[in-house]
């Protein structure tokens, strides 16, 4: 009897294993993701020229955002989001503020991601972003935080993502303007505006 209710329970366990392995090779491993981003600047940067002391710091902006998410494993992967955004350096000397024009940045973003599963999927993990855009690119080390929400049985998913970016914008031509407003000369001066920007994603994605 012992060795009837072994190969019955070895039985369901093999089976259990085979459809859980059909399972694992039917689960959907691609998503594609677009929304809205916010990039909001968490540093600024103080200096002191010809005695005159000035901040520096970048402008928070609304942007756009998209990416692509590979499983590599059953609660791994990888994720790709590329942010555009338009804002400018901001400088303050003595509460008399002075903007820059507007440019350009694109931070790009490489993660590997740990994942929770389920409908509601919590995820985060390591990062690193290739910011670029109308001012000197540069790699810096990130982290990413998110929830995927699953919207019914079709592939539809709500995602919310942040991130946080550890870099800093240089800029070694000052817009002239800056330098009119705070009565600096900033003429030749390399300006590198810490940023540490805390990006947050929110939009809809589909699974494939």
């Amino acid at each position: 009897m012992k060795r009837v209710l072994f190969r019955i329970a070895c039985a369901v366990a093999l089976a259990a294993l085979v459809s859980s392995a059909g399972f694992a090779q039917e689960k959907k491993k691609n998503m594609v993701h677009v929304g809205g981003s916010f990039l909001l600047p968490t540093a600024e940067q103080r200096f002191t020229i010809e005695n005159n002391r000035a901040v520096f710091e970048l402008d928070k902006a609304y942007g756009l955002s998209i990416g692509y998410q590979r499983m590599i494993g059953a609660k791994m992967g990888l994720d790709f989001d590329v942010h555009f955004f338009e804002t400018r350096d901001t400088a303050r000397r003595m509460r008399v503020p002075a903007q820059s024009d507007k440019y350009t940045l694109m931070p790009a973003v490489l993660g590997l991601t740990f994942h929770t599963g389920g409908e509601f999927d919590i995820y985060g993990g390591p990062a690193v972003a290739y910011v670029t855009g109308d001012r000197d690119a540069t790699v810096a080390p990130a982290v990413t935080l998110g929830l995927d929400a699953t919207l019914g049985r079709r592939g539809w998913i709500l995602r919310v993502n942040f991130k946080y970016i550890h870099f800093a914008v240089t800029d070694d031509e000052i817009d002239p303007k800056i330098a009119e407003r705070l009565d600096v000369d900033l003429s030749g001066f390399d300006l590198d505006v810490n940023a540490n920007p805390i990006i947050a994603t929110a939009g809809i994605a589909y699974r494939f």
